[in-house]
């Protein structure tokens, strides 16, 4: 019998906030998006991962790119 799992993770934005400020060759480099997939390659674990549409970090980083 083959045994799955549904698994999702809300609110991930931060991870990509995280991406963003440090810049790493890959996402993979980023510990929380290599933990992922080091569980995928180990297990074939797949994750759907949730994101909110804006938080206030992302907005205010807009709102400071566009002003003149």
């Amino acid at each position: 019998m083959t045994k799955k799992v549904y698994f999702f993770i809300d609110d991930v934005i931060w991870a990509l906030r995280d991406i963003t400020r440090e810049k790493p060759k890959s996402a993979f480099d980023q510990h929380f998006f290599k933990t992922l997939k080091e569980c995928h390659d180990k297990y074939g674990a797949k994750v759907q991962l949730n994101l909110f549409y804006r938080t206030d970090f992302f907005t205010e980083m807009t709102n400071l790119r566009f002003q003149t």
